[in-house]
């Protein structure tokens, strides 16, 4: 079976609950579409998890992106957890500007628990990190899937251009708009926007709309973190 789940954003409990619910095996495929870090308690516990795992490919998000480039400069300065406000102390401006739009975003989570770790796992992590992909194509049952964080950059988007020309980046910050129809013979799976932000009334739900299918239920907000199976396009979420 292969599956995808996005924005786990540091909800290791209920990450570890999805697995377990989804009777994830060894022949399945899982797909996660990024923003594994920030904002909730636990990234890197779930970093870690990810990567002792061959059947998981891990994605892009525009958290990961927003995080590598401190955490990699604290890994390489060997800086301890006690260290971390002289360090940002000592950052260029350009450095300093990454780190404040990375701290403003939910950062400190993903910071804290990375200094905590012994610098064996930092590496394993940084590491980890640099084979995320920015996108994969799947079929399923005869079904093709594009598998993206965010979506598609509102202007340079022609379902005729090949996912390959996109410029780095370009899926990871982009909002798709879910009443459009992108391509008529491929679902897009994306995270990054919450499914209570794009419809009233929605309590953490998937939502698949016009060969869009919509899987950041909003964990870290309250609401549950999803897993949806590419085989029977059904979900299956978190307690």
């Amino acid at each position: 079976m292969h599956y995808v789940i996005s924005d786990i954003h540091g909800c290791y409990n209920q990450y570890k609950d999805l697995i377990a619910k989804i009777n994830l095996k060894p022949t399945d495929t899982l797909y996660i579409l990024g923003d594994v870090v920030d904002r909730g308690p636990e990234p890197t516990e779930i970093l870690l998890d990810m990567s002792g795992r061959d059947n998981v490919i891990p994605l892009m998000g525009n958290h990961e992106e927003m995080a590598i480039p401190t955490l990699t400069k604290m890994y390489t300065k060997n800086i301890s957890y006690n260290e971390k406000a002289e360090f940002v102390l000592r950052l260029d401006i350009s450095s300093r500007l990454d780190y404040e739009m990375w701290y403003a975003n939910g950062g400190k989570t993903t910071m804290d628990s990375f200094l905590k770790l012994s610098l064996q796992d930092r590496h394993k992590i940084i590491k980890y990190l640099s084979t995320f992909k920015q996108y994969t194509e799947v079929q399923v049952n005869n079904m093709d899937y594009i598998l993206i964080h965010a979506g598609f950059p509102k202007f340079e988007f022609s379902p005729n251009k090949p996912l390959s020309e996109y410029e780095k980046g370009d899926f990871l910050w982009a909002r798709l708009d879910y009443s459009k129809t992108y391509f008529t013979d491929k679902y897009i799976v994306t995270g990054h926007t919450p499914t209570p932000n794009i419809e009233e009334n929605n309590k953490g739900e998937i939502i698949i709309r016009n060969k869009n299918i919509a899987i950041d239920c909003g964990c870290v907000y309250g609401f549950r973190l999803a897993a949806f199976c590419l085989e029977t396009q059904e979900a299956v979420y978190s307690q």
